[in-house]
């Protein structure tokens, strides 16, 4: 499988996510993307009927090389967000969302990630408004 941005193409070989539908809303949970040289996981939810996107994750670069020290000492970082990696949001209108990452988070080994995450509740619309 894989899955493309622009011209350049990100090759991806697994992706998951949980997610319920209900009227004017789409929540995700546990979403998954990999592949050899990229991984992302996600949560959050498109708020339809209040033209609201709120959705946080890591981005893992170098996915492969990067997850294969936490498959074997798991306590290093939690399974699928790799040794290192990025946090990120994307908050605001669904027409134009704002992305924000949070630099600190990319020196930081994996079971340390947690600190910087943004914060807030994913599913409380308060939590995807940037102006907040």
């Amino acid at each position: 499988m894989s899955g493309g941005v622009g011209n350049a193409g990100v090759q991806f070989n697994r992706m998951r996510v949980a997610f319920t539908r209900s009227p004017g809303r789409l929540t995700v949970r546990e979403g998954l993307v990999s592949g050899p040289s990229v991984g992302a996981n996600i949560e959050g939810h498109l708020d339809y009927a209040r033209n609201e996107v709120s959705i946080r994750g890591n981005f893992v670069p170098v996915y492969a090389l990067n997850n294969m020290i936490p498959r074997i000492l798991p306590f290093v970082a939690p399974q699928n967000e790799g040794l290192f990696g990025v946090t990120f949001e994307v908050v605001g209108s669904l027409d134009q969302p704002t992305l924000r990452v949070n630099p600190m988070s990319a020196i930081a080994p994996g079971f340390l990630r947690k600190l910087f995450e943004f914060q807030g509740n994913p599913g409380d619309s308060s939590y995807a408004r940037p102006d907040r």
